[in-house]
């Protein structure tokens, strides 16, 4: 597993909770500012922000808990796509819960509707961002996952091919091994003159 894998799995957990402040932060902005529709009681701005202050950490676990901060491994964007608006919905039932469990009203629905959409569109932005950067850095070499190829054959050639032509995939084939080559001493000694973070 790469450093940078490593590092842009671990920065998205501070980045999704400054997007859910920020959701629920323009979530309380537009209802108390749609004065066409009014608002029977909405709590200070202060203690709002405090409470969502107290609940993201919660919004983060349920993320983690669907496999938002997991390295992707082939990941497609839908998919991760996907678990954003599950585990959005899923924290946002919570919080409904804990609302009716705890008998609180100190915000309206529309304020759920609106944080519940925000959330979702700022944390699937921010994931495009970083995802956009670390593609980005792949076609300066930085971040690359450096792969060994096991065998000179055709597939071996149009994956070799493949992988150099696609800066996007985040590959660099380091080493190619012959099949007759393919013993495990053969293989340990040319990953410490060439260390690799795949065989395929």
């Amino acid at each position: 597993m790469k450093r940078s894998e490593l590092f842009f799995s671990a920065i998205l957990v501070p980045l999704d909770a400054l997007m859910l402040f920020l959701a629920f932060y323009l979530a309380y902005l537009l209802r108390t500012r749609l004065e066409f529709i009014p608002v029977d009681y909405v709590w200070p701005l202060a203690q709002y922000l405090k409470f969502v202050v107290l609940t993201i950490p919660f919004w983060l676990l349920i993320f983690a808990v669907n496999g938002l901060y997991t390295i992707r491994n082939g990941q497609k964007g839908w998919e991760e796509l996907s678990r954003v608006f599950i585990a959005v919905s899923a924290s946002i039932a919570v919080v409904m819960v804990y609302i009716f469990l705890t008998r609180s009203f100190f915000f309206s629905r529309l304020i759920i509707i609106y944080s519940w959409v925000l959330a979702f569109i700022l944390v699937v932005a921010i994931r495009l961002l970083v995802r956009f950067l670390q593609r980005y850095l792949f076609r300066f070499g930085i971040g690359l996952n450096r792969v060994m190829v096991l065998g000179e054959n055709r597939v071996a050639q149009e994956l070799i091919s493949g992988v150099s032509h696609t800066p996007s995939l985040g590959m660099k084939v380091v080493s190619v091994l012959k099949n007759k080559m393919s013993k495990i001493s053969d293989l340990e000694k040319v990953m410490e003159m060439k260390p690799a973070d795949t065989l395929i």
